[in-house]
């Protein structure tokens, strides 16, 4: 099983992630913003991410979301001479503006996208995708 790396600001949709991947025979780690979730990255030994596109303080969208995660760790995994499957998610539709954050997410680096809301089954068929390369990355 694979052990992910996930970005994810609201803690109740964050927790059932975490529940959602363990169930299922994944470890995980959660971090709030993508500064965080870079340092973790660089001390850990990740399959994948599924990165929130959208982070926000006080209820105000911010810049250390998934949008700066991406890139940043696809570059750290280039480095290092190995794959790393990315999974952008995101309610965008809740902020007039950003409703093309999935696309873009794809542009710099997300291998897939998936809006939010989602069922657990859905995530956990993309990840499954990803680590058998049924999905090209």
């Amino acid at each position: 099983m694979a052990n992910v790396l996930i970005l994810e600001d609201d803690e109740e949709f964050g927790s059932l992630l975490v529940q959602s991947l363990e169930t299922a025979g994944h470890t995980s780690v959660l971090h709030r913003n993508a500064t965080a979730a870079i340092a973790a990255y660089k001390e850990g030994d990740f399959d994948l991410v599924v990165a929130d596109l959208i982070v926000k303080i006080e209820g105000r969208p911010v810049p250390d979301g998934g949008l700066t995660l991406i890139p940043s760790l696809k570059r750290l995994a280039r480095r290092a001479g190995r794959p790393l499957p990315i999974i952008a998610i995101s309610g965008v539709t809740q902020y007039p503006g950003l409703s093309s954050a999935l696309s873009v997410a794809r542009t710099v680096g997300a291998d897939v996208s998936l809006e939010k809301p989602f069922e657990p089954a859905q995530l956990l068929d993309l990840i499954d995708d990803l680590l058998n390369r049924k999905v090209l990355v």
